[in-house]
């Protein structure tokens, strides 16, 4: 029997083994057991409206009630922060401001790795529109323990803390601004929607749950079956009439409440989501299917009110723009697997550009901070006893030796201990 942290009572190791709450988070990298806003439990609708109108008037509607969502929220007397990527939701949302505000009082800012399409983009929109555009390098992001430990409060003690936004960084320069978040923007688009959607609650719970434990098949950390975490899941409420799939609605309401909104709207800066307005989500949310299979509503939309952005290169088309023809399209999606196979030997080149953070793979084994700081919370989480069927040292030496990518795991655990120096009590996990 061991005494934990605060002098809380004894708890028995077991007790930790069988925690639905430990081994969602061991599974999927964020606890399941969170209090998400309000505005993230609830779908708002029907509107029946939607279902008979023309492909032109829903365009109307779409950028209508965008433009006037962010109308509500805007005060031009202030300086507005953008964070471009290499997606549509970011520069749409600059586009619209800059109907009312001013070039002298926008800023942007991109963080991630130089070369990587979000990174490189970010600053391609930035000057099409001729704006002040901030660049920060992950590369020159610390990952010692006490950045991380402040991340994790940031992130509400709620996901693991090696991905996300260098958030010291952002509040020292962004924290008396107000910063425009795309949230939700490509979810209610379509971007994932499934091409068969499941019939039932539960199937489509545990795909779900299947799709989003991926980073940790290949060594599993929970000792638990996927269907017992499903009384951990929030559905969204009014959701009854939704042209949404199921797992559409598992996702909102767990992925983007619990996950997403935690790291991309973290503590310490002032956001806006235009994209979370109650009459946006009713509209999205009521939209038939075949509007937002490959977002092509949302596409269309934009192509027709800001045609300009067809020649600014998208993440989701490898860096050709919105118009491409499927044969570059195709022909870029090969060249981007070629990259992955036959990486560049420069120093922090990037052999992925789809992706926009460290390759944790060699960087855990090669960045002495990230290194030294991880092995360090590996070797504090062992002493507590929480995840005592599973030995950390073999996982570390594992991956080191190169005998499995284990990086995600070695993440997981890391953050966890991490977590739990940033307040979150020992006992919260059961």
């Amino acid at each position: 029997m061991n005494t934990w942290d605060g002098g809380s009572p004894a708890v028995q190791a077991d007790d930790f083994k069988n925690s639905l709450s430990l081994n969602a988070y061991l599974r999927l990298g964020y606890f399941l057991n969170y209090c998400s806003p309000p505005a993230l439990r609830t779908f708002y609708g029907p509107r029946s409206d939607i279902q008979h109108a023309t492909t032109q008037e829903l365009k109307q509607t779409a950028i209508h009630l965008i433009r006037n969502s962010i109308d509500k929220r805007l005060d031009t007397d202030k300086i507005q922060a953008v964070p471009l990527s290499g997606g549509l939701d970011s520069r749409l949302i600059l586009a619209l401001l800059m109907e009312q505000v001013p070039a002298a009082k926008v800023t942007t800012f991109t963080y991630g790795l130089p070369g990587s399409f979000d990174f490189e983009i970010g600053a391609q929109v930035a000057r099409f529109y001729g704006v002040e555009h901030n660049p920060l390098s992950l590369h020159e992001c610390p990952y010692d323990t006490e950045s991380l430990v402040l991340k994790a409060k940031a992130f509400d003690l709620q996901t693991e803390v090696y991905h996300g936004a260098p958030v010291t960084k952002l509040v020292e320069r962004y924290g008396n601004t107000r910063v425009w978040s795309g949230f939700l923007g490509d979810y209610l688009a379509g971007s994932r929607m499934p091409h068969s959607p499941a019939p039932t609650k539960p199937l489509a719970a545990y795909r779900f749950l299947e799709k989003e434990g991926r980073k940790t098949s290949n060594l599993r950390l929970d000792v638990l079956a996927h269907k017992q975490y499903v009384s951990l899941l929030d559905y969204p409420d009014n959701a009854t009439g939704t042209t949404f799939s199921i797992e559409e609605c598992w996702d909102f309401s767990n992925r983007q409440a619990k996950l997403i909104a935690p790291s991309v709207l973290h503590k310490g800066l002032c956001f806006e989501t235009p994209f979370s307005d109650p009459e946006v989500l009713a509209f999205f949310t009521n939209l038939p299917r075949v509007h937002r299979k490959n977002c092509s509503l949302y596409k269309g939309m934009i192509l027709e009110y800001f045609p300009e952005m067809s020649r600014i290169p998208l993440k989701s088309h490898y860096g050709l723009g919105l118009k491409t023809g499927k044969l570059p399209y195709a022909c870029a999606h090969a060249g981007n697997i070629l990259r992955k196979k036959f990486p560049s030997k420069r120093p922090n080149a990037v052999r992925n550009r789809m992706l926009n953070y460290l390759d944790f793979k060699t960087s855990i084994q090669s960045r002495k901070d990230l290194r030294d700081s991880m092995r360090e919370n590996l070797n504090d989480l062992k002493k507590r006893n929480i995840v005592n069927w599973l030995d950390l040292d073999e996982i570390w030496n594992t991956h080191q030796n190169n005998h499995a990518d284990l990086s995600n795991q070695l993440i997981f655990l890391a953050s966890l201990e991490i977590i739990l120096k940033a307040g979150r009590k020992p006992e919260d996990l059961l």
